[in-house]
């Protein structure tokens, strides 16, 4: 997605502004970002009514995953960053281990080639490792923020759904051979 977070107070002043991705004309010039959770701002005073509008404008170029993925919520910035790290920990601290796991189950087929059920079993971690990225760790990264980076990304999120079926159908027969 695309697009602008405009916040305003209730007496219609502009608190904040977020832009995601890069808008354009049209959908070659534009830059989507895949997933986009992080905590915004709504500067530093409080309003004393506590009372927000969003103005949110969304770019409609990509529409199969366009528009708002989650309902906003307002929270102490605190909470919000507190929230969104512990999110993020876990993805990394998860991307880490299944790929420890997929290259430990390949060495194994490396070691011992008379069964393949660890090559697959491997290559199934490492796929469904490869989908955990893309679909977050490389936008930290900032693989996304290009078309051709973008496209890269959407290219190894699609790729992995039956490459994941393949290999845990290969991994499945073996184990019931």
């Amino acid at each position: 997605v695309a697009g602008t977070v405009e916040i305003l107070d209730s007496s219609g002043s502009l608190r904040a502004v977020h832009a995601v991705g890069q808008v354009a004309e049209s959908s070659v010039d534009e830059i989507p970002v895949a997933t986009y959770d992080a905590p915004l701002s709504l500067g530093e005073a409080e309003h004393p009514h506590n009372e927000w509008i969003l103005l949110v404008t969304v770019s409609n170029h990509h529409p199969a995953e366009g528009g708002l993925w989650r309902v906003p919520t307002l929270r102490s910035v605190e909470e919000a960053q507190r929230q969104y790290r512990w999110a993020h920990f876990t993805h990394h601290m998860l991307f880490g281990v299944l790929m420890i796991i997929g290259i430990y189950h390949l060495i194994l087929y490396g070691l011992r080639g008379d069964s393949r059920i660890a090559l697959y079993f491997g290559a199934l971690v490492l796929v469904v490792a490869g989908r955990l990225w893309s679909m977050g760790i490389a936008q930290e990264l900032e693989v996304g923020l290009s078309q051709g980076g973008y496209k890269l990304l959407r290219q190894v999120e699609y790729a992995s759904m039956p490459l994941i079926v393949m290999m845990f159908s290969l991994y499945l027969g073996d184990i019931l051979n």
